[in-house]
């Protein structure tokens, strides 16, 4: 995917310039912002949708199976809150595959859904998250790998941290 900064390097501008460009902004010359335009689509740029400009009400779900009561339990929870919120649930199932999880990623981005939820326990698409993230496009949130980040949004089980309080737990019992 080509980036701003790859094309004010082709045009010998800063990426601010780019930007205005690339927004219409009256703030730079028309030739130079026509020129960048240009640039841009010989680079072959796709801009970004803004989340206040997407049309699609839906939020995708992924989810490695559900056929577990856990993530049978999630994915349903998951719908009634986001049904609640006035968006359309849409579900998809990896099979514990990570590669399915970015294809799925990449669909749900590509179709403009205003959300991504994935419930995962495969450190595969995690790099994936982290650049869509940085990119913009979608909002993301991960639920299930216990891996602390501040580049997306995850929830997960800080196992160590159970484990510690089951200790205490059993020791004020007497146990």
């Amino acid at each position: 995917m080509v980036t701003q900064e790859q094309i004010a390097q082709a045009a010998g501008v800063n990426k601010s310039t780019v930007s205005k460009a690339l927004s219409g902004s009256n703030d730079i010359n028309k030739e130079t912002s026509q020129r960048i335009r240009e640039i841009a689509r010989e680079l072959g740029y796709k801009e970004k949708k803004k989340y206040a400009e997407r049309k699609c009400d839906f939020i995708g779900i992924i989810c490695p199976e559900i056929n577990s009561s856990y993530y049978s339990n999630m994915a349903a929870k998951l719908s009634r809150a986001i049904i609640r919120k006035g968006y359309t649930p849409l579900f998809t199932v990896t099979d514990f595959e990570g590669s399915n999880e970015v294809r799925h990623l990449n669909e749900f981005i590509e179709s403009g859904f205003a959300g991504i939820i994935c419930l995962t326990e495969s450190d595969y698409s995690s790099g994936k998250l982290r650049d869509m993230t940085r990119e913009g496009r979608v909002p993301i949130l991960q639920i299930g790998l216990n891996i602390k980040s501040n580049e997306f949004d995850n929830i997960f089980i800080d196992e160590e941290m159970a484990i510690e309080y089951a200790l205490i737990h059993f020791r004020e019992l007497g146990h």
